[in-house]
Formats: structure tokens, C-alpha cells, sequence
């Protein structure tokens, strides 16, 4: 990627707070992988807000075994959003 950043995500061993891949480089894994690290290094659970217009974030996080467990608007924005948890199957 020529040292370019591309992505980031940002988490502790209890919640995703941000995630976000350049839309030239969403595709290739890069998301996976740092969902994969924020996965090994939990205490077991996750979980994560996505806006509910936001479908490329949601078929991403249920695919990654993420299920939806509440929904609501309580953000800055007070648009629609989806709380989503992963458990470890460990």
C-alpha cells in the first residue's frame, strides 16, 4: 500500500468505537484483519454501533459474526443506529 494509511480502527477489550477503510481499499481484507486482531485481543465479547443506512457496515459485521442487539438513535446524530455483539466461541 506504499505506506500509505488506508484504514484504522480504534478498540479496547470491550467495544469497536471506530472502523473505517478508504472506499478504494474496502474489498481486500484489510477490515477483516483489524477486526480479526480487536477480536483476539477482547475479553471474549465485543460490540459496536453502525448506522442502520450504513448496509456495506452491516452485511460486513454479520458476515464477521457480529449480531444485532438493539437499535436505537441515541448518537450525536440521532440517525438510526444498530448496536451490534460478538461473542467468542472459545
Amino acid at each position: 500500500m506504499d505506506d500509505k494509511v488506508v484504514g484504522m480502527i480504534a478498540y479496547n477489550d470491550r467495544e469497536i468505537s471506530q472502523l473505517y477503510i478508504h472506499i478504494d481499499f474496502q474489498g481486500f481484507g484489510i477490515g477483516k484483519t483489524l477486526l480479526d486482531k480487536a477480536k483476539e485481543q477482547s475479553s471474549g465479547k465485543l460490540t459496536l454501533y453502525t448506522f442502520e443506512v450504513n448496509e456495506n457496515a452491516r452485511r460486513f459485521y454479520e458476515k464477521n459474526s457480529f449480531k444485532i442487539i438493539s437499535r436505537g438513535h441515541e448518537n450525536e446524530e440521532n440517525l438510526p443506529d444498530i448496536l451490534y455483539e460478538w461473542i467468542s466461541n472459545k
